[in-house]
């Protein structure tokens, strides 16, 4: 929300609306965080949205900026950027994934059993 005040002031680009494209890790995090707020365990998934919603939206805004000083010039290499920052999102959300995983493995796990005598 705060981008609403920056693209209204004139104080980021207007192609930094792009960013809003991060709302849904956003809300998908809140969701973790609701359902889940008594279990700190249970809340590395919502964890993981936060980083990747912040790495998106830092990256998106990174590409306004390059956009806006460009001034519409140099298309080519804007495109590589965005190919770059979607390659790199998308790889941060396979690793977060894959560790997210790993992570609820190890809690089946963790479980403490009773010794028998």
């Amino acid at each position: 929300m705060a981008l609403l005040p920056g693209l209204a002031t004139g104080g980021l680009p207007v192609a930094g609306a792009i960013s809003f494209l991060t709302l849904p890790p956003a809300f998908k995090s809140a969701q973790y965080a609701l359902a889940h707020c008594g279990h700190s365990f249970d809340m590395a998934p919502g964890n993981a949205f936060v980083v990747i919603g912040h790495l998106a939206m830092g990256l998106l805004l990174t590409l306004a900026f390059l956009w806006q000083g460009a001034g519409g010039r140099a298309n080519s290499y804007i495109a590589l950027a965005a190919a770059c920052c979607i390659a790199f999102v998308a790889y941060i959300w396979w690793y977060t994934e894959r560790q997210k995983s790993i992570f609820h493995g190890l809690k089946g796990r963790g479980r403490r059993q009773e010794p028998t005598l």
